[in-house]
């Protein structure tokens, strides 16, 4: 209700100071009497810093979620699994979008293949769509995954009929196509033109005519950082607050009855815990500072201040997308079995007996 509340507020605010805005340039390209000294030479500086960093994260992206689910995909389908599937999925999708708009932005490449150039027009700002909703999917997806592992501590007995497998999947769905109808701002907002460049022209990505409205590009703003930034970091650090609480309880519980090792050995999930619950935060508060500079400033920031602090501001958004391969070194690192069927996958270690063999944990951190 609160979260609600705050929202409209938000919003309200936001219709309101769009109303009293007299300008629009605030919102369009800053005319070249009114760009500072050095504007160019921070573009430049972004440019090749978007270059790299994206190309990297997508590649990186694509690698480690295809050796997520090559691993995940051989064990039988749990909820937490499909989550985690589904996670993996959206995240390789996304490093493949990075990568295609990361090359249809490189201006090298489309001066040199014409193709690309009549690609890049019609391609780029769909791809950049798909983007942005694969990376909002991963991010709720994960969200429900805390929530079932939250319900799966504390209830253990109603989370077998409560989140089944088949729940699982239509949970999925729903928030896969919440953020693609979410993300179909993205396709209004922005179109591609051909901007005269050397010798020939070249497409780039602008905000169309309906982007261009003080009063949509504020909304647009304000509404990325509340559903997108804000309610994410809110539910994922309420949830795993409580979910590590519940841990530490559990533990105490089982030292207090007995001092057995491996009963005492649950206290590994506090960590896997611990540790994807603070990147996620990290980042996405990261990206929240961002996001919430673009709602307040304009971006004015980016424009009048110093290159190193406009370097800094921008690599806060770029920073958010490492999410899209961090999950696997946070699997690599705390979940036993992971690391095991992965070292076996790539070197061929002969596998444990049938019989020896238990569930592979995961960011769940609690086992079935």
């Amino acid at each position: 209700m609160r979260l609600t509340l705050f929202a409209c507020v938000v919003i309200a605010i936001t219709i309101a100071r769009a109303q009293n805005t007299t300008s629009s340039d605030q919102w369009t390209t800053v005319s070249e009497d009114e760009k500072p000294q050095n504007w160019y030479q921070r573009f430049e500086l972004i440019n090749q810093i978007s270059l790299y960093a994206y190309m990297s994260i997508g590649v990186l992206a694509v690698i480690c979620n295809g050796i997520i689910l090559r691993v995940m995909l051989k064990h039988k389908p749990t909820t937490p699994h499909i989550y985690l599937i589904c996670i993996a999925v959206c995240d390789l999708l996304t490093g493949v979008a990075i990568i295609g708009n990361t090359l249809m932005g490189d201006k090298d490449l489309l001066w040199k293949y014409p193709t690309l150039r009549v690609v890049s027009f019609h391609i780029q700002v769909p791809c950049f769509f798909v983007k942005f909703a694969l990376g909002d999917t991963s991010t709720f997806v994960l969200i429900a995954l805390s929530l079932d592992r939250l319900i799966a501590i504390k209830h253990p007995m109603q989370h077998i009929s409560w989140c089944t497998v088949r729940r699982a999947r239509i949970c999925c769905i729903v928030l896969t196509c919440f953020s693609f109808v979410w993300s179909t701002n993205v396709l209004l907002r922005f179109t591609s033109i051909w901007s005269p460049d050397r010798q020939t022209s070249i497409p780039a990505m602008v905000y169309s005519k309906t982007g261009k409205l003080p009063i949509v590009a504020a909304i647009a703003m304000h509404s990325k950082f509340v559903i997108q930034r804000a309610v994410p970091l809110f539910l994922m650090g309420i949830t795993n607050t409580w979910t590590i609480q519940q841990v530490i309880k559990g533990d105490r519980l089982r030292r207090g009855i007995s001092n057995l090792k491996e009963q005492a050995g649950s206290v590994k999930c506090m960590g896997m815990t611990l540790g994807i619950t603070a990147y996620f935060l990290v980042t996405n508060a990261a990206a929240a500072s961002y996001a919430l500079n673009q709602a307040i400033d304009n971006n004015r920031a980016l424009q009048n201040a110093s290159i190193e602090l406009s370097v800094f501001l921008y690599l806060l958004e770029v920073v958010r997308w490492t999410n899209a391969f961090m999950n696997f070194f946070f699997y690599l690192i705390f979940d036993r079995k992971f690391r095991q069927n992965t070292i076996m996958m790539f070197f061929g270690r002969p596998r444990e007996a049938p019989g020896e063999t238990s569930q592979m944990t995961t960011i769940s951190f609690i086992r079935k």
